[in-house]
């Protein structure tokens, strides 16, 4: 070959050299760009982002779709390779939409713990003497009469005989139950509820329980209660000037003082409660002392139950724990069952809750009951 030739062939290599080299230049200038494009949408995004994610401890929300797009890997992997050609990117459903499709996908702010209804303050069940049995039913022996002969005697003398009488009292062990059924799903998908339920179908059994202590009439399956079997508010020593609602219920404890049997509690109404609370002197102080002070409810150094078990304007007034006894015989016992009836194929799930228990009034004279004055 003639150097012409050879000098012509480096000179021509030489162009296409730099030709490509400009050209992979160019190319490579316009990725850049385009990158740059990218990375700029990118921060734009993540800002709008940042601005509608403040606001402290809000609900949690969904990502929109252009957030789920940017955040995803196949996304970030698109771009770090210098976004040549073209992916494709999946988005998911969004939960919830509250506003236009271009805006942001709010989810709904949802409360793990259910709101229940109020629930009455339970305080009967605490004046009584606790006790348990094994049996269906309690039986104890009440002395009904006392015949006292004891007197002095001189040496020799045959002595008197006194005498007592008891009769064998029987209370059986009745049985406060209810249920409540519920969706499988709703307790797998909200675990709170079933502690809510555990709770008011334990608040529906001390309910009826409050009643059936204070109230129950002893026939059928009821428990036969404190009232019926205490005894009537009676004719008091003497008459004070002025008859009101604190006087009558200092009379009733000096009825249960004089049956040797003193009072240790007052059971009243809120109501009637509240009203002896309000009562103020000709000066218009307080006579129970002062509202703001922090002063246990209690007359003449006993303590006073307000519940609305009792029916307003009645009192009972007694040495409560020496006049029954309580005798659980099962404790609260709450049990769910998803085989109950058709609860297998409808995906119910049935929650029982159950107690059993006896009241023995052994002392009937140790409980007063009476009536409020209405003025």
């Amino acid at each position: 070959m003639q150097t012409e030739d050879l000098i012509q062939l480096v000179t021509e290599n030489h162009a296409a050299v730099v030709a490509n080299y400009e050209k992979t230049q160019k190319a490579l200038a316009e990725n850049e760009r385009a990158v740059k494009g990218v990375n700029a949408s990118v921060a734009n995004l993540e800002q709008k982002m940042a601005r509608r994610g403040q606001g402290g401890d809000g609900p949690m929300q969904d990502e929109s779709w252009g957030a789920t797009i940017v955040n995803s890997e196949q996304f970030k992997s698109f771009r770090d390779n210098g976004a040549r050609g073209t992916q494709r990117l999946e988005v998911k459903a969004v939960s919830a939409i509250t506003t236009p499709v271009a805006g942001g996908m709010v989810a709904p702010h949802v409360e793990t713990t259910p709101v229940a209804l109020p629930k009455r303050r339970m305080t009967i069940r605490n004046l009584l003497a606790p006790g348990t049995t094994t049996s269906n039913s309690v039986w104890f022996s009440r002395q009904t009469q006392r015949q006292n002969m004891a007197a002095t005697v001189s040496e020799g003398a045959p002595k008197p005989q006194s005498d007592a009488h008891f009769s064998q009292i029987q209370t059986p062990v009745q049985t406060i139950a209810h249920f409540m059924q519920c969706s499988r799903n709703a307790l797998d998908d909200a675990p709170a509820l079933q502690s809510t339920i555990d709770a008011e179908l334990r608040y529906g059994l001390a309910l009826v329980e409050e009643n059936q202590l204070l109230l129950g009439d002893g026939t059928g399956v009821n428990l036969l209660g404190l009232i019926p079997q205490s005894t009537p508010y009676g004719t008091p020593p003497f008459t004070p000037s002025l008859v009101q609602g604190i006087d009558v219920l200092a009379l009733a404890t000096l009825q249960a003082e004089l049956n040797f049997l003193p009072a240790n509690g007052i059971v009243l109404h809120p109501t009637d409660w509240l009203r002896l609370r309000l009562l103020k002197t000709t000066t218009g102080e307080y006579i129970l002392g002062n509202p703001a002070a922090p002063t246990p409810p209690q007359l003449f150094g006993l303590p006073v139950v307000p519940t609305p078990a009792i029916t307003q304007g009645n009192f009972l007034v007694g040495a409560f724990d020496l006049a029954a006894q309580l005798y659980d015989r099962m404790a609260v016992e709450v049990l769910l069952s998803t085989e109950a009836g058709a609860n297998f194929t409808s995906n119910q799930v049935t929650i029982r809750a159950e107690e059993r228990l006896a009241l023995a009034v052994k002392q009937p004279l140790a409980l007063i009951y009476g009536q409020m004055p209405t003025s």
